[in-house]
């Protein structure tokens, strides 16, 4: 009895001081539906209390889109917010590599503000970039965060929404 006793109590310290953390050993994931496909992401700290979120999405919806906003929220579903104009949209993205987070943006890809963006065509990658979002992350940590995609067919006249989790290490 009381060496079951004393192993609960070691595995529950060992928890406590983070030396066994369950979130050490989940892997990184971006996950949207099959028709907003995630191929890349990257979480990069810039001050103590804001961070860049990239992600680099393909539309395998069957019609074009034209995207109006992009939310982000925290594990609570509480929305946070980036910087008014912090949203990039990079279309055609077509740079490869490991690196794709690391490149300055490309000069070859256009930079569309949301509201010129014309259409986002079938098969198409883009860029999306999140600048100042307003959270205190730790490098090194891992960070859960859920993104609502508004968009509106190029056709239509109604907002569509698609919501995405991306579980990233801070860097």
């Amino acid at each position: 009895m009381w060496a079951i006793f004393i192993v609960l109590i070691t595995i529950a310290a060992l928890f406590y001081f983070d030396i066994i953390s369950p979130q050490k050993y989940l892997s990184e994931q971006c996950i949207f539906s099959p028709n907003i496909y995630c191929e890349d992401f990257s979480v990069k700290k810039t001050d103590s209390n804001n961070y860049v979120l990239l992600l680099k999405l393909k539309n395998n919806l069957e019609k074009p889109i034209i995207p109006v906003q992009v939310r982000i929220y925290d594990t609570g579903n509480n929305e946070y917010l980036c910087d008014n104009d912090g949203l990039e949209i990079y279309c055609p993205y077509q740079s490869v590599g490991e690196n794709w987070t690391t490149l300055p943006d490309p000069s070859n890809e256009t930079l569309i503000p949301t509201k010129a963006l014309e259409k986002w065509n079938p098969g198409m990658s883009c860029k999306l970039k999140l600048q100042g979002c307003n959270k205190e992350t730790i490098k090194g940590s891992k960070e859960d965060i859920t993104v609502e995609l508004i968009f509106r067919r190029v056709s239509g006249n109604y907002n569509h929404s698609i919501k995405g989790r991306v579980y990233a290490n801070v860097q």
